[in-house]
């Protein structure tokens, strides 16, 4: 989860028995439990985005599955965006 120190100021909360502070506008990455999340959400301090990496995973799968079902090739690095685009271009070809 992302945390972010939206307040005027430096800004600290807990996380894992240790007191973690973050200046003004600064993000970090982190595993907060449940009770450091509310605590430090309580406070009005800060912004919290949800990891949504594995959704990103999903969707490459979905498209590889689909760019296969096409006869797309594409290399282990693509990217959902490239593919994306090459699987529009086979679809437009078939017509």
């Amino acid at each position: 989860m992302k945390i972010t120190n939206t307040s005027t100021g430096p800004r600290g909360f807990w996380h894992k028995g240790s007191l973690r502070l973050l200046e003004k506008g600064q993000s970090a990455e982190l595993d907060l439990s449940e009770a450091d999340h509310r605590a430090a959400d309580s406070t009005g301090f800060f912004a919290f985005e949800e990891d949504h990496a594995d959704e990103g995973d999903d969707e490459l799968d979905a498209l590889k599955a689909r760019a296969d079902e096409l006869g797309v090739e594409y290399g282990a690095r693509i990217g959902a965006d490239t593919l994306r685009e090459r699987i529009a271009e086979a679809e437009k070809a078939q017509g």
